[in-house]
């Protein structure tokens, strides 16, 4: 599909459908097989249910469909009109990912008690990692926690603005300020 169309409604059986028209109409017009169309979905649930239930009965529709996510299709549009030295940097989910393992292994705070009990650790230590299942629990909650928090900071800001005020009542002020000054 050439340029950005959107398409909005409250029945996504009635976006599938149009989805359909419009990918069957662009390979029908385009000529090419393998040119790639692009379909922007919030989040993998609803790429699944396209990939899945609406192409059942069209499967060759779904081939050379990419499912990025809005972020990532929002970064990229702002990318392009950027100078290659200005582009903002994403943060990588695994940066996410470690830096929460981080904190769950080596953090003493008892507000993590809940968690060190799910990786079966001793209550107000470290995690000691003695066995690969307790590592593997340790990276799957990890993972987890590091998706909310991706969650979080992309569809809940207002709460994480909200509970950042709250703690770090000078934060938004050095950030408003930085934010003028470049």
């Amino acid at each position: 599909m050439s340029g950005l169309k959107i398409y909005y409604s409250d029945r996504i059986e009635d976006l599938a459908g149009k989805l359909k028209e419009q990918l069957l109409a662009e390979r029908t017009t385009n000529g090419n097989p393998f040119a790639f169309a692009k379909v922007v979905v919030p989040n993998t649930n609803i790429a699944k249910w396209l990939q899945i239930r609406s192409f059942s009965d069209a499967p060759s529709l779904c081939m050379g469909v990419n499912f990025p996510f809005i972020e990532q299709t929002l970064y990229g549009l702002l990318a392009d009109c950027l100078k290659k030295e200005e582009r903002p940097q994403l943060l990588p989910m695994n940066a996410y990912t470690n830096g929460v393992m981080s904190i769950l292994l080596k953090d003493n705070d008892a507000r993590l008690e809940p968690f060190r009990r799910y990786i079966d650790a001793e209550a107000n230590a470290p995690v000691v990692i003695d066995s690969r299942s307790k590592a593997r629990m340790a990276w799957q909650l990890s993972v987890k926690l590091a998706n909310l928090i991706d969650k979080y900071e992309v569809h809940r800001r207002n709460i994480v603005e909200k509970w950042l005020d709250e703690k770090f009542p000078n934060l938004h002020t050095r950030i408003t300020k930085h934010e003028h000054v470049v």
